[in-house]
């Protein structure tokens, strides 16, 4: 999910999917294969969106939102 999109330059009201837009997360989501992510059993971490909510996502869920 990191390859491609970015956010630089954009405006938040031009983003189609504020809900599912990735805004910032933790460091860890990035690093799907990090055996000792949060100290759980695969990496895991909050995401904030640009709508301004913040949910609990694992690393491979997270692939499902726009980055």
């Amino acid at each position: 999910p990191f390859l491609t999109g970015g956010l630089a330059g954009k405006r938040a009201t031009s983003v189609t999917q504020p809900t599912r837009t990735v805004l910032f997360a933790d460091s860890i989501l990035a690093l799907p294969n990090e055996p000792a992510g949060w100290h759980r059993p695969q990496p895991a971490g909050n995401v904030a969106a640009v709508d301004g909510h913040v949910e609990f996502y694992t690393a491979l869920t997270v692939t499902n939102l726009t980055w």
